[in-house]
């Protein structure tokens, strides 16, 4: 016979705002509570260590297979034990992947330093707090937007973070959190205290979510508070709390002078900030605003529930009975499941900007988390159930179909946008400060009389001093040949040392007539501005262009969004082109070259394709004629395209295994 019995264990009914009662069940000892139903109520009331498990479920009206579900979780909490027993019974191990992910530690009763900061946060959540801090945002939101330059600059200067500032940011961001949870406890002994409700420890510890450490505060025992508006000011106290810091932290950042502190206290603003109402605020994952939805609401236990409503669609699908669709648990599971890709996305991306080899981890338990649990859960819930075997022979032929339509290869044509290049261009910068004697008009062919004149008379002057010294060492060297010889020694020594200075100032003369090759056309740029006056090498002026004839080519530029075309392509590959001007001229070009593209605001590679210059479809085009490559890819599956996708959005670049293959 299974007989139970409470663990100081107390039942009582929750509802001081109107409606049907809720019942709390609840150990005075542990500080844990659990909203529960009347049924579950009235069976935990029978469990008196005299009454049977059967007897109890009878008297409760539940059925046995749910009274036991019932039981063991009662267990499991420490809410009832089985006479003669001395431990509770294990919770059932979570899997693998999720204690990967999200796992938590029990570490101390936060109860002694809530009652050090009582009086603190009674000012806090008084009617007279509430106002200061409705005051203390609006001036905080001033403060911001009075200064909408140093704003933008602080965003600008959140890529700039050094390493200090960095570890600083991480210290702050657990400060922060502890704060947060400070919130939750302080305003559970506040509300506690006025409904005359026995508060036991408050628990606390650290949760861990993606390796990242999170303080945590047990506040279960709210649900004995009658109030829902105080049990969602419990709810929100944590947001409360931290919105005071990141007021006080905005207000201080509009008056401290730039610096690391300014650039700390926006960091925190952030923090607190937006943060907060993006992550503690999202009903869609089991935080603060998801107790408070589905308190104030009256919604319990809103995640169990919407997966459950979930997993029998998905039996539906695959031949079960037909469920009772529940619009909006249904509703709220779709989008906590795609809040979940995007949560596991991020964490994809942080970690492929550490290690990739971590990534992968990350994207096996994501998959295993997000598509493969949740199919075992619903093959499971399926097991007991009569199943159309139609319906479910169409369900896994239209899975099949869609697993083949991803998985399989096909052959995709893939149109790049280029121009025809005849001509090699040379952009001419003075690496000297010059003086710009002449400039030959636009579409001068280069001679040997040069298109570009530049003087620089100081450096003339300096080689001329060099080769005045070099005369008169060289006249002391001949004198001090046949007497001397340590003489002989210092003028050699001083001899090559001028000769060293004599090429280096040649050099820098050369420099200003640089070598053109003969038939090149000349194009000049800002050297026809400033004929006739100085021009600096710092200003980094471009005076002129030089195009060189060359053979004949396409130039293409790949964006990232087809960068894994480096991966079909090498030196030699087959091609096809066609002028924009003439759809029927096909012709055939090789692949000559990659080249990582500079200064294109994306991640990108340039291909160079040579065409035969006496094709019909080159034959008359100008320079600069529109072209399109075509490029065909072999395995371009929607699984493929997917990878390549994430591929690019983790490393934001271009792999240079692709640029080189």
């Amino acid at each position: 016979m299974f007989y139970l019995k409470p663990r100081s264990t107390s039942v009582s009914p929750t509802n001081a705002d109107g409606g049907e009662d809720d019942y709390i069940i609840a150990n005075d000892v542990t500080g844990t509570a659990f909203l529960a139903t009347e049924a579950a109520a009235r069976f935990a009331t029978y469990l008196d260590g005299e009454t049977s498990l059967a007897a109890a479920a009878g008297r409760a009206r539940l059925p046995e297979d749910q009274a036991k579900f019932l039981a063991n979780q009662l267990l499991a909490h420490g809410l009832i034990v089985v006479p003669g027993a001395t431990v509770s019974q294990p919770k059932a191990p979570k899997p693998v992947e999720g204690r990967l992910i999200f796992f938590r530690v029990n570490l101390f009763d936060v109860r002694g330093l809530v009652e050090r900061v009582l009086w603190l946060s009674k000012c806090l959540f008084s009617r007279a707090g509430f106002v200061a801090w409705i005051l203390t945002l609006c001036t905080a939101l001033i403060a911001v937007a009075s200064q909408p330059e140093a704003t933008s600059a602080a965003f600008r200067e959140l890529l700039n973070i050094s390493v200090e500032t960095g570890i600083l940011l991480s210290i702050c961001f657990i400060l922060l959190k502890v704060i947060h949870e400070l919130g939750h406890a302080s305003s559970l002994r506040i509300f506690t205290e006025k409904e005359g409700i026995a508060l036991g420890p408050i628990r606390a510890g650290i949760s861990f979510f993606a390796l990242l450490p999170f303080p945590f505060t047990d506040t279960t025992v709210a649900w004995k508070i009658r109030s829902k508006r105080r049990r969602a000011v419990i709810g929100f106290a944590g947001i409360y709390v931290e919105s005071w810091v990141a007021a006080l932290a905005a207000i201080l950042w509009a008056n401290v002078a730039p610096g690391e502190l300014q650039t700390v206290l926006f960091q925190i603003l952030l923090i607190a900030g937006f943060s907060t109402l993006l992550f503690n605020l999202n009903p869609l994952v089991r935080l603060d605003g998801y107790y408070i939805f589905s308190d104030f609401f009256d919604l319990p236990n809103m995640g169990t529930r919407s997966a459950l409503a979930a997993r029998r669609v998905g039996v539906w699908l695959i031949g079960g009975p037909r469920p009772v669709f529940d619009r909006f648990h249904l509703t709220y599971w779709t989008l906590s499941y795609a809040y979940r890709w995007v949560i596991f996305a991020g964490i994809f991306w942080l970690s492929y900007s550490v290690d990739p080899r971590l990534s992968w981890l990350v994207a096996a338990v994501s998959v295993m988390t997000l598509i493969i649990r949740p199919i075992i859960a619903v093959i499971k819930m399926s097991a007991n159930t009569p199943l159309s075997k139609m319906r479910l022979f169409a369900t896994c032929g239209l899975v099949a179909a869609i697993l083949l339509s991803v998985l399989i290869p096909v052959r995709d044509a893939v149109q790049l946008d280029g121009h025809l290049v005849r001509y090699e261009q040379t952009l001419l910068r003075s690496d000297e400060t010059a003086y710009i004697e002449y400039v030959r008009p636009a579409g001068t062919i280069a001679d040997e009389s040069g298109v570009l004149g530049l003087r620089n008379p100081d450096l003339s002057r300096q080689l001329t001093e060099l080769e005045m010294d070099g005369e008169r060492v060289a006249s002391r060297l001949r004198q001090a040949r046949s007497t001397d010889p340590i003489k002989i020694e210092i003028f050699n020594a001083e001899r090559r040392s001028i000769d060293d200075q004599r090429v280096e100032i040649a050099s820098r003369l050369a420099s200003l007539s640089p070598s053109i090759p003969v038939n090149a056309v000349w194009q000049p740029r800002d050297a026809e501005k400033l004929e006739g006056a100085w021009v600096g090498a710092y200003h980094n002026r471009v005076l002129g262009a030089i195009s060189e004839p060359t053979e004949p080519y396409i130039d293409v530029f790949v964006g990232q969004d087809l960068s894994d075309l480096g991966s079909y392509l090498v030196d030699g590959s087959l091609v096809e082109f066609r002028p924009v001007s003439d759809v029927d001229c096909v012709g055939s070009g090789e692949v000559a070259d990659f080249q990582i593209a500079q200064n294109t605001g994306v991640s990108g590679f340039r291909l160079k394709v040579s065409v035969d210059g006496n094709s019909p479809c080159v034959t008359n085009l100008p320079e600069g004629s529109g072209m399109v490559v075509r490029v065909v890819r072999s395995d371009a599956s929607v699984a493929r395209q997917l990878y390549n996708a994430a591929i690019r959005i983790a490393q934001n670049r271009l792999p240079q295994d692709v640029l080189q293959p």
